[in-house]
């Protein structure tokens, strides 16, 4: 009908406006050619504002404007007749158009990823004529991925469903909706293949949505049960330097003006220490941060989760082994079906799930670092050669896994897609024989009439969070359908699930336990009074834990069997709740002997099935429910003649005294606050309790106050309070006559031992006051506060000393204090401009958030008992080990490392044979054994 040329470049789009009126080219010149069909095709006007190829262009839906974006990410407005740009983009925000293909406006901004990924949208159209009543959008990109989108698309935190079939070094030139939306065309440029992809509309799930009923339930019950997990759905994508570069000003250090060489000053030797240090034994459970948080091994072993570390407990022997490949939190861990193989994730800005031997404890594999924010959860396919892991980040996503194998060395992400923009909290394989094609509890294979392909059948199911869902895999591609509620099950948060046969299990806040069977709920049962936390099944029946602390054994078609109370074991646990639950099979995996319980108070026991005893093998300290995940452990007091004895104190606001040889608590007390420091008297007959602290901030009605306890049988003795802030630190005088408490007030209270009477106070620092230390002859004081300075008192009537001088040559019985003359070495060399670019951009490629990372400071030190030593716990979790004094910035040092934030408190024992750590956040006890070289 007519040929014409009026650029010199290749073609890269065309449209006819919607009156026929107006045909328009854009060209890989940058510019847009518009020409009149009503007049012989003559060109009518040239787009020329573009400064890169032309990638789209939309026409108004009245025909009278272009919207256009270019190669330079550039969204431009035009009269369509006249090709004038329309500068102010505003006037035209009412407009309608004809199509959506410009991939950058502002019905499609949503569909680019949050984060710059390298991702590039190079196609799009949304369906405006379409049979269901509802738009979607479908967008390809530069790695040649579909996905699909609700239209419009305005959020960073919209949920596609993701398609994998183009190569991923090819893109996706252009997507198109054809006969109406029935089916969805996809071009590949490198490759040149086109893709006809059926758009089957998920009816069932749209009319599931609109009648299913949410479940009436208390909102401070569903706030505790999802925990603060929740908040990271809508919480904003972090740039990894923010910290780091809001951090920038350190803050002035005035003790290091202050500190005057002694005048018979020992010698510094910046050589490492001849020794090595060796974990031996670790107390604590992580039951707050972490689901799934208990499992055995092939050999009947025990596996849970503290801090970075992984235990592994022998209950024959009574001894601890370690995985320790992880540098942050362990948020989730998980054992294949054989128990040989365990997958642990963690939490973090790049986190990565590893894979290593259940008896050994060998790492064989690393995955990722794929999710970001941390990994939620992670499961088994029965096999063991397939894993998913489930992300934190704003989209929760969900990745497979695979090793042909099965030994993990060949290891390689399968698919992976968006999860849901509401926290996931469970993952978990289904059987191939009930759930793959073809099977009972697939869809029915009419569904593939019409010419579409019949039902791939369902791989895995995931919940959380008010939904459900079921995954096919497909290849490459991963694509879920949601879980049915139907007419009798009611929506609510799902806390764990489990799969056994043709059934999904799910557990909810509310007690209840939800079971599919396919993609519609057939029965829902009142299991538990309280939230239901944990889920374990297997062919030989399933195991429900409950935050009424009850543990019930169930047949695989749910007959109720058994019940157990925590309150049952001796000793009972402080808090019953149950937060996890494994069960442990005899020789011939066909009956449940024995079962795993962790609690709510971090206690790990094993419950005999036949018998209900209760067994303990481990605990810790914990949080209390008010303290969400966050509660913390300061308190730890070396025993000063027993070096087999140690103390512990926490916000859990129990005392806890410890045995290193036989590896158990020997006794402890349940005060009626938290406490955050304690130390021994001289003799060892008496406990100093400091109470009051909260790690959210809270004024506690404590504060301030202190305990004296029995050291044999834990009873308070003597209570007195005269801060109303909380207590950061105690100590005894060398002789026992009288002790000091260093206070968030800024304050260092003085009283005498006998009469436990007020004496004197310090109070010339100006921020709190962090550590504090007696002389030999205790009658001076030195103490440090948290804006960096190190005063000297007189211990008796509290005087202050100005001149840091005249006890340049006092001998100090112990040395706690952070800052002072022996402390220069230990300190983060000064960052030089040079030094702070090169160590953000460290961090930045390591996916470290913060200063505190890359320049740690010291939190906490301590002087072994014969002054050759100098332990530092540091604000990152570490700790080393150097010569005392250290004096060199370079000096060398033996580290340790397990912790996952600051080490409020690092002790030799008496006899400096073992360091003892604690850790803030993850309120572990780390026993470190010292061997000589």
């Amino acid at each position: 009908l007519h040929e014409a040329r009026d650029s010199q470049k290749y073609l890269t789009e065309c449209k006819w406006s919607p009156s026929g009126h107006l045909l328009a080219f854009g060209s890989f010149d940058n510019k847009i050619y518009v020409y009149d069909t009503e007049n012989a095709y003559s060109l009518t006007a040239v787009a020329t504002e573009h400064n890169a190829v032309i990638r789209g262009f939309d026409f108004s839906a009245n025909g009278s404007y272009l919207m256009s974006n270019c190669a330079a990410y550039e969204l431009c407005f035009f009269e369509a007749d006249t090709c004038s740009l329309v500068p102010q983009a505003s006037k035209l925000k009412d407009q309608r158009w004809q199509s959506v293909t410009t991939s950058m406006q502002w019905a499609t901004q949503g569909s680019w990823p949050p984060q710059n990924d390298r991702t590039d949208v190079t196609a799009c159209e949304a369906n405006l004529a379409n049979e269901h009543g509802v738009v979607v959008l479908a967008t390809g990109d530069c790695f040649g991925r579909l996905r699909l989108f609700r239209y419009p698309c305005d959020s960073a935190l919209a949920q596609p469903k993701l398609f994998r079939a183009h190569g991923g070094a090819s893109p996706i030139s252009k997507v198109r909706w054809v006969c109406g939306d029935q089916h969805l065309v996809s071009l590949g440029s490198k490759e040149r293949i086109i893709l006809q992809w059926a758009h089957v509309a998920d009816d069932a799930a749209s009319n599931d949505e609109r009648e299913a009923q949410v479940m009436d339930m208390d909102p401070a019950l569903r706030e505790a049960a999802i925990g603060d997990e929740a908040g990271l759905a809508l919480a904003e994508v972090r740039d990894p330097l923010a910290d780091a570069l809001g951090g920038s000003e350190q803050l002035a250090k005035p003790w290091l003006s202050a500190i005057v060489e002694p005048s018979d000053a020992p010698s510094s030797d910046a050589s490492a220490p001849d020794l090595t240090l060796t974990l031996e034994r670790a107390y604590g459970v992580n039951v707050a941060g972490a689901r799934k948080g208990v499992a055995y091994n092939v050999l009947g072993d025990v596996i849970w989760p503290t801090a970075s570390v992984a235990v592994v407990y022998s209950k024959q022997s009574h001894e601890q082994r370690f995985y320790r490949g992880h540098d942050a939190e362990i948020t989730c861990l998980a054992t294949s079906g054989d128990g040989r193989l365990v997958a642990s994730g963690e939490r973090g800005n790049r986190p990565v799930v590893r894979v290593w031997d259940g008896q050994t404890s060998v790492e064989l594999c690393v995955l990722g670092p794929f999710h970001r924010m941390g990994v939620s959860c992670v499961a088994w396919a029965p096999d063991g050669k397939t894993l998913c892991s489930v992300g934190n980040d704003v989209e929760h996503s969900v990745a497979v896994w695979a090793s042909a194998s099965g030994g993990w060395d060949d290891a390689s992400k399968v698919a992976y897609s968006p999860g849901d923009h509401r926290p996931v909290y469970f993952a978990c394989f289904l059987d191939p024989l009930e759930w793959g094609p073809g099977m009972a509890c697939c869809p029915p294979a009419d569904a593939g009439a019409g010419g579409l392909p019949p039902h791939a059948g369902y791989t895995l199911a995931t919940g959380g969070v008010d939904h459900a869902k079921f995954w096919c895999l497909e290849g490459r591609t991963l694509t879920p359908e949601r879980a049915l509620w139907g007419p009798d099950a009611k929506v609510q948060p799902l806390l764990c699930g489990c799969s056994v046969g043709p059934r999904l299990v799910a557990g909810g806040v509310s007690g209840h336990i939800y079971v599919w069977r396919g993609r519609t709920c057939e029965r829902v049962l009142r299991a538990h009074e309280s939230m239901v936390n944990s889920l374990w099944a297997s062919p030989a029946g399933i195991v429900s834990g409950g935050g009424d602390g009850f543990v019930k054994v169930y047949s695989v078609k749910l007959e109720h069997q058994r019940t157990y109370g925590a309150a049952e074991a001796t000793p009972p646990p402080l808090l019953n709740g149950v937060k996890g639950v494994f069960g442990g099979l005899d020789r011939g995996g066909k009956a449940i002997v024995k079962i795993l319980v962790s609690t709510q108070s971090s206690e790990v026991y094993e419950v005999a099935k036949d018998s209900g005893s209760w067994t303990q093998l481990g605990e810790g300290h914990y949080s209390n429910p008010a303290d969400g995940a966050s509660g913390e452990v300061w308190g730890l007091a070396p025993h000063p003649s027993k070096p087999d004895v140690f103390a512990t104190s926490g916000d859990d606001g129990t005392v806890r005294v410890w045995s290193i040889a036989q590896g158990r608590l020997l006794r402890k007390c349940h005060l009626d606050a938290p406490s955050r420091t304690l130390t021994w008297s001289p003799t060892g007959r008496r406990l100093l309790v400091g109470l009051g602290g909260s790690a959210r901030g809270l004024r506690g009605k404590k504060d301030g106050a202190f305990v004296v306890l029995d050291a044999d049988s834990l009873e308070v003795v003597y209570e007195g309070r005269d801060s109303r802030h909380w207590l950061r630190d105690a100590k005894y005088s060398p002789d026992g006559s009288g002790f000091a408490l260093a206070s968030q007030d800024q304050k260092i209270y003085l009283y005498d031992a006998k009469t436990n009477v007020l004496r004197a106070k310090c109070d010339k620092h100006n921020d709190a006051v962090t550590q504090l230390d007696f002389s030999q002859d205790g009658a001076y004081l030195q103490s440090d506060s948290a804006d960096y300075e190190h005063l000297y008192y007189s211990s008796n009537d509290g005087s202050y000393f100005k001149l840091p001088s005249q006890l340049k040559n006092v001998k100090w019985a112990g040395w706690t204090c952070r800052m002072g003359w022996p402390m220069q070495g230990a300190w983060p060399k000064p960052m030089t401009p040079q030094r702070r670019e090169e160590a953000l951009a460290e961090a930045a490629l390591e996916g470290k958030l913060g200063l505190a990372q890359v320049a740690p400071e010291p939190t906490s030190v301590h002087r072994s008992s014969d002054g050759h030593l100098l332990a530092v716990g540091y604000q990152d979790g570490k700790g080393r080990v150097y010569r005392y004094p250290c004096l060199s910035k370079n000096a060398e040092f033996a580290s340790l490392r397990g912790h996952v934030a600051d080490l409020p408190a690092i002790k030799f024992t008496c006899d400096g044979k073992y360091v003892l750590t604690v850790g803030q956040c993850d309120r572990t006890i780390f026993i470190w054994k010292v061997n000589p070289k």
